[in-house]
């Protein structure tokens, strides 16, 4: 807390604070001069956004040039130019894409008779403006409502940037982005699973207005990404009252049935998007909201494997080995004996659920105060399959891959799958302020909650069981799973993010400077506790039967492993994993218009990322004393494993340059590029981990047959439908060795990317724009786990035409202890990216658009 009110501190006295993860707004910039070509000094410039009404407005400077910053996204706008004794010089039907800046110059013929106004249209151009330096697109209204989208994602629009494969971008994994809705941080931080989003796919594409994806900005206010920087902005109300609804569906009927020759079975399946959106004025011209509510409900494929029926067999891909009369005594025997219903155990559906709710509201204040807010809420579930075939507190000999739980060869009882809870809640809001001709700033607070929670799907507590059953000559193939999956219970995790901005920008003529100090503060709660509610294996059906159902104490399971906590207090209550992550960041920037047709921008950025974590200690390993060696290139350090310590505050230093250059001054041909260092974050479950398995907040027992009543295992009393009767005593525990540990250097830094760009873009016949772009990257700091406890032993073995190291498994001075694994986390410079491409695009007078890369 006392973090939080030191920093809030540094906010109230800095002049400038920005958070430089996503833009929101456009600019509007230009030079007015007179029918001799001298400048103009003093002319009024007042652009009106005819939606809404809203006004913005300036007088140009000294040199006639002028600037206009934080105008909403969009259009059509109409610009009017003023000067007394000159005709008015109007421009109509101008719209601004995100995160660029129009340029809009005059020239103004005086009139001492007439006084009547010049009209004309707005050019628009996407590609030919001098915004844009490095790789990226911008995908705006119109496009986004004429695009193909099956998953109404925001990543069906990203797909569109020639750089991209799915949702990796420049050759990156995907967890290396940066996502932001109107500027506050969306991303699954934690980077657990495949999704992109927190909580996988949280707002409507109907409440989207425009998405921009950067790979190389040069603009230093764009950070938190070595992959691509992904950046939507919500659509706002207007002075016109609007209302949608829509119904999307998708069966089994829109899904082929043939591969080559080879006819497959498609399963019954939907999926249903409900929704309505509404926006209008609450105050003409002052005050507006916008509003959406979407419900999506899908009822797809799940487990359909079948039991065994009379006069069939096996056939590898429904059918089961297991009798049908087997699976039907399993299911009433276990509800008789323990009151568990384990499920029904064949043609289960799987179904998910999503409702997501979008409101916000804008407030002109005034002709020189704009202030936003939004709100978003996405609840969701979803249905999961059980785990394949991991296991818990076995050496991983024990785990089978010649078997699957979710095989043709087994049965997995309803129950024993698991759903997918997530909750995600956002709120952000704005404030942009223009005072006199040439400083505005923007105000920005945001806060994202999201809570993805793993369970089982019903039934209630009881231990998972699973039976092996011999097959042919294998003894150990899958054949029934039933109760609470070994990995959910209890499987939460909640991220919080919080962020606060304030954009300073000062325009001076060919100059605009942007300075300013950046800070994020991210908490993770994450309780990750494997076979918490206990796990018996048994080697065969007639095991189980004998041991569960018959309830013999003479016969044991093949395995037993329990989850346990070392909390004395609190000895059935699930341990929690808290990391948090805060980063503070300066940046200096000036963009300089050095021609009519050229334009350099040029910025430092250093970002400050540290961990205010207070992580418990484990005295058992430190007084091991360990002394591990690790090469690093060509030195040797020693390695002191200690859970507790996380990294150092260490710089990260981001410069930057870019150009824009019209070749000709008519929008024919135009250069641009640039060169600099960006900066990203890394998934925090690599930090989280070193909490996870320290050895002094949870554990996991494991016991073979032959264990029960040796060493620190219990004596078998058979078995237990109580997931508590075999767990630890917390009380009789101290702090132990575990089998593995994890730490992090103390001079670890998040990763970075040295990415330089080259394009042209050429007018070619018949209205096509032609692209040519270069790209190439260097990695620096990438991420890097090492097992310290491989060694090499010297000798080596031939593969191909290679001589490849031997490793062993050793760690000095751990002998005689449980300790096998220790996980270092640390950098490397290694790694490069290149691309090229070339695109060719055309839009016809129809509305049709068409590229191609």
């Amino acid at each position: 807390m006392k973090k939080l009110l030191l920093l809030a501190g540094i906010f109230i006295f800095l002049p400038a604070v920005i958070l430089g993860q996503g833009v929101t707004t456009s600019s509007l910039t230009g030079t007015v001069i007179d029918d001799t070509g001298e400048t103009l000094p003093g002319a009024n410039v007042v652009a009106v956004h005819e939606p809404s009404g809203t006004q913005y407005g300036t007088t140009t400077r000294t040199d006639g040039t002028y600037r206009i910053s934080n105008m909403r996204v969009g259009g059509p706008y109409t610009i009017r130019i003023t000067f007394v004794g000159y005709r008015p010089y109007v421009v109509e039907d101008v719209f601004l894409r995100l995160g660029d800046t129009y340029n809009q110059s005059a020239q103004l013929s005086s009139d001492d008779v007439e006084l009547d106004e010049l009209i004309v249209l707005g050019i628009s151009d996407r590609i030919f403006n001098q915004e844009r330096t490095g790789a990226g697109i911008n995908v705006d209204s119109d496009r986004i409502a004429s695009l193909p989208t099956i998953s109404r994602s925001i990543n069906d629009l990203t797909r569109l940037t020639p750089q991209s494969s799915g949702t990796s971008f420049a050759g990156r994994d995907n967890r290396f982005n940066n996502y932001s809705i109107d500027g506050n941080v969306y991303n699954n931080n934690f980077g657990l699973g495949s999704d992109q989003f927190a909580g996988g796919n949280p707002i409507s594409l109907d409440v989207i207005e425009e998405v921009q994806v950067n790979l190389a900005p040069y603009d230093v206010r764009q950070g938190g990404f070595t992959g691509a920087n992904v950046n939507a902005i919500t659509k706002s109300g207007t002075n016109t009252y609007i209302g949608s609804a829509y119904m999307f569906y998708r069966n089994q009927d829109f899904v082929g049935t043939t591969i080559g020759d080879s006819e497959i079975t498609v399963d019954d399946s939907f999926t249903r998007t409900i929704g309505a959106s509404a926006g209008g004025p609450i105050l003409r011209d002052r005050l507006f909201f916008f509003v959406n509510v979407e419900q999506e409900e899908a009822d797809n494929p799940g487990d359909n494997r079948r039991a065994l029926r009379p006069g069939q067999s096996p056939d590898g891909q429904q059918i089961t080995r297991v009798p049908i009369e087997r699976a039907e005594f399993v299911r009433e025997q276990i509800r008789d004996i323990y009151g568990y219903d384990p499920g029904r155990f064949e043609n289960i559906p799987f179904a998910n659920e999503a409702l997501r709710i979008n409101a916000r509201l804008d407030y002109n204040i005034s002709n020189n105060h704009r202030a936003m807010i939004r709100f978003n809420s996405f609840t969701a579930f979803e249905d999961n399959l059980i785990n394949g075939n991991s296991i818990r507190g076995f050496p991983g000999s024990e785990r089978y891959f010649n078997t699957n739980r979710s095989g043709p060869e087994a049965l997995t009882f309803a129950n024993g799958h698991y759903s997918t809870d997530s909750r995600v809640t956002s709120i952000v809001g704005e404030l942009n302020s223009t005072f006199g001709n040439n400083i505005s700033n923007s105000l920005r607070i945001g806060n994202t909650w999201a809570v993805p929670n793993e369970q089982s799907v019903g039934g209630g507590d009881f231990p998972m069981i699973e039976i092996m059953e011999p097959d042919g000559s294998n003894p150990n193939v899958y054949y029934m799973s039933l109760g609470n999956e070994l990995f959910r219970i209890g499987n939460l995790l909640e991220n919080d993010t919080f962020s606060i901005s304030n954009t300073l920008t000062y325009f001076g003529g060919r100059n605009t400077v942007t300075a300013g100090v950046s800070y994020e503060y991210m908490t993770f709660a994450n309780a990750f506790n494997p076979v918490w509610n206990s796990w018996y294996r048994y080697a065969s059906y007639d095991d189980f039967v004998e041991s569960v159902i018959n309830q013999n104490p003479d016969v044991r399971p093949s395995h037993f492993a329990i989850g346990f906590t070392f909390d004395a207090e609190n000895p059935t209550t699930l341990p929690l994993d808290e990391v948090e992550f805060s980063q503070l960041g300066f940046y200096l920037q000036n963009e300089y218009q050095a021609t009519p047709n050229l334009k350099l921008t040029a910025g430092l950025r250093v970002d400050l990322p540290f961990y205010p974590i207070d992580a418990p200690r484990n005295p058992v390993v430190e007084n091991l004393d360990l002394q591990i060696p690790y090469r690093s290139g060509q030195t040797t350090e020693l390695i002191s494993p200690d859970v507790s310590s996380f990294p150092s505050m260490n710089p990260l230093w981001s410069p930057r340059l870019g150009f824009n250059w019209d070749l000709f001054g008519d929008r024919s041909t135009q250069l641009r590029g640039g060169t600099g260092v960006f900066s990203g974050r890394l998934p925090f479950v690599w930090i989280s981990n070193q909490i996870n398995a320290n050895g002094v907040m949870r554990g996991q027992r494991g016991y073979f047959a032959d264990d029960w009543g040796t060493g620190n295992a219990p004596e078998w009393q058979g078995f237990q439908d109580d997931p508590d009767f075999y767990r630890p005593d917390p009380r009789e525990l101290t702090a132990e060795i575990p089998n593995q540990i994890n730490i992090t250097a103390d001079d670890f830094k998040l990763p970075q990317v040295w990415r330089t760009n080259f394009a042209v873009d050429q007018r070619l016949p018949y209205d096509i724009v032609g692209t040519f772009e270069v790209i190439y990257s260097l990695d620096y700091n990438s991420p890097l786990a090492v097992n310290l406890a491989h060694r090499p032993t010297g000798e080596s073995v031939r593969v191909g035409s290679r001589d490849l190291q031997i490793y062993k498994q050793e760690i000095p001075g751990a002998e005689g202890t449980p300790l096998r694994e220790v996980y270092y986390l640390t950098n490397i410079n290694e790694g490069s990216y290149f691309s090229m491409n070339f695109g060719l695009e055309k839009l016809w007078d129809m509305g049709l658009y068409t590229s191609f890369n």
